[in-house]
């Protein structure tokens, strides 16, 4: 699994998911709870096949945890594919509120988003307990390449120089 920034292609969609979700609930964002389970829960009974409005919903869930703070989208690539997901910052603990959102309305689950939201975290943070969870290899610093370190010496001989 790879952890990267969200790809343009993904934010794109983000923002147009997102902008979908403010029109169907009349709300701009951030969105209440209960607004987004009232569209999960309409699109469950009577759109389950309507990819754009599913997509709607599962990036507004996404953005309960961002608003979190604790939280960024990120994109995930992984051995079936590359997905919009969300991961905890300089970790790599991921979760994939798109998918979260379509399999449970394929399955026709009623669900409480509230719960699902506290259930998501609960989990996350107990893998952090079992010690599941490590370092972003992209939050670790590079190190230094002898490139790096040759360009480094020279732009301080420039500042110094500069100063004199």
């Amino acid at each position: 699994m790879e952890i990267l920034p969200l790809t343009i292609e993904h934010q794109k969609h983000r923002e147009e998911s997102l902008a979908l979700a403010a029109r169907l609930i009349d709300t701009p964002p951030p969105f209440p709870v209960h607004k987004v389970q009232a569209l999960y829960d309409v699109v469950l009974r009577e759109f389950p096949t309507n990819h754009d409005a599913i997509g709607a919903i599962g990036f507004a869930f996404g953005e309960f945890f961002v608003r979190r703070g604790t939280f960024e989208w990120a994109t995930v690539d992984d051995q079936w594919g590359s997905e919009p997901s969300i991961a905890w910052i300089g970790y790599d603990a991921v979760a994939h509120p798109l998918l979260m959102m379509r399999k449970r309305i394929e399955r026709e689950e009623q669900i409480d988003l509230s719960q699902l939201i506290d259930d998501t975290v609960w989990t996350i943070e107990s893998r952090f307990g079992k010690g599941e969870v490590g370092i972003r290899e992209a939050a670790l610093p590079a190190p230094p390449t002898p490139l790096f370190r040759r360009i480094r010496l020279a732009l301080r001989r420039h500042l110094t120089k500069d100063r004199a």
